[in-house]
């Protein structure tokens, strides 16, 4: 049973401020939720800082408590009209107190394993105040495959899309044929753009865009099966 429930703002102060595509921030800001049972384990969630989450959260969360965890569970999936931020962290902290109470993973709650291993991916810090955005985007690549990274997600759209896209194509070679050597570069870039699938690529500013590899990764669209595995498959993969 849901013994205590607490729900936490958590702010870092930023080196520099970080522009995307959507707007800018000088702090990173979280939500996070923490849910215990009476057995003492610990459940936690967390997302954004928008408008309304906190005390909704606090609503949310503190009408589990007394709760069942599972029963909890079914009751925010069944529910309609909450604050759709407060609800993501409230189930993502239910869940992950489910899967301790069970010692599995949180993926083991909904089926079985698809796969035995995840790629993991860096983030992009997005655009930096006084960097072109090809300069940044060449300097965190580097960063991040030193850093033992593969793959890197970029957030773009500040500047018009398809040029932006263009800028990535040309870095992508420069550091293909850095890793690679110029002639395995082209051999490989052209092998992935093979594989691109332009019908699930859409532009921001209308029109499609081709989907292209940035450290190993092409872009996908969300609503393809879980099981479907040929968004895993990068130039990058055996570079070393």
């Amino acid at each position: 049973m849901i013994e205590r429930a607490e729900v936490l703002v958590l702010t870092h102060r930023l080196s520099r401020r970080r522009d995307f595509g959507t707007g800018s921030n000088l702090t990173r800001d979280s939500v996070v939720v923490r849910l215990e049972d009476r057995d003492g384990h610990v459940g936690w969630g967390e997302t954004y800082l928008v408008p309304g989450v906190v005390e909704a959260g606090r609503a949310m969360a503190g009408g589990i408590v007394g709760q069942d965890a599972d029963r909890a569970s079914s009751d925010l999936a069944a529910a309609h009209g909450l604050h759709r931020w407060a609800l993501g962290a409230v189930s993502m902290a239910v869940d992950d107190l489910r899967a301790r109470r069970r010692d599995v993973a949180v993926a083991a709650l909904y089926g079985e394993r698809l796969r035995g291993r995840v790629r993991g991916y860096a983030s992009s810090r997005g655009y930096v105040e006084g960097m072109s955005a090809q300069a940044a985007w060449l300097e965190e690549a580097g960063a991040v495959w030193d850093d033992g990274f593969r793959a890197m997600k970029l957030r773009i759209g500040r500047d018009d899309p398809a040029a932006e896209m263009g800028a990535i194509e040309s870095q992508m070679l420069e550091i293909l044929a850095a890793t690679l050597g110029p002639a395995a570069a082209a051999d490989r870039w052209q092998e992935t753009r093979r594989r691109g699938d332009p019908a699930h690529a859409r532009g921001r500013r209308g029109g499609g865009l081709r989907p292209v590899p940035v450290l190993g990764w092409r872009g996908r669209d969300h609503r393809r099966g879980p099981d479907d595995r040929r968004g895993l498959d990068g130039p990058l993969s055996h570079a070393r």
